[in-house]
C-alpha cells in the first residue's frame, strides 16, 4: 500500500522521462486524474488512458519529448508534502520560471495551473511545479 500516491505518481513520471520511455503506468485517484487532465490540456503529455485492474485504477500516460528526444517535463518537484502542506493566496502566485513552467494547485474550484488560479482569483494548496 502506498502512503503517498501523489509522490509516487510524480516519481514515475520523472523516472519515465529520464529513461526516455514512451509511456508509464501510474496508479490513479481523483486528484491524479485531475492533474493528468490539466497536463494534457497544457500540452505536457501526449495522452493518457485509464483501465481497471484488480479493483485499482491504472493510467497509461504517453509522455512527450522535444526534437532532441529530451522530456518536456525535465523538472518535476513536489512542493506540498503530507507532513508540511504549503498554501498560497492568489496574490502570492507568480509565473514559474518566467512562464516556461507551471505550478499545479488544488483549489476550491478544482485542480488548476498557477495561471488559471491567478486569473480566477483563488488560492489553494501548492501541489507541485513542472518545468522544461
Amino acid at each position: 500500500m502506498l502512503t503517498d500516491p501523489f509522490a509516487d505518481f510524480l516519481t514515475r513520471m520523472r523516472n519515465g522521462g529520464m529513461a526516455q520511455l514512451r509511456s508509464v503506468d501510474v496508479f490513479v485517484n481523483n486528484l491524479i486524474l485531475d492533474v493528468l487532465q490539466l497536463l494534457l490540456n497544457d500540452g505536457w503529455i501526449a495522452s493518457f488512458t485509464v483501465r481497471e485492474e484488480n479493483s485499482r485504477k491504472i493510467a497509461r500516460v504517453i509522455l512527450k519529448y522535444n526534437a532532441q528526444k529530451e522530456p518536456l517535463m525535465a523538472s518535476i518537484v513536489r512542493l506540498s508534502k503530507p507532513g508540511c502542506r504549503k498554501y498560497v493566496r492568489h496574490r502570492e502566485i507568480y509565473p514559474h520560471m518566467s512562464g516556461i513552467g507551471v505550478f499545479i494547485l488544488s483549489t476550491p474550484k478544482g485542480v488548476l495551473s498557477g495561471r488559471q488560479a491567478k486569473k480566477e482569483g483563488v488560492g489553494g494548496e501548492l501541489l507541485c511545479s513542472i518545468s522544461y
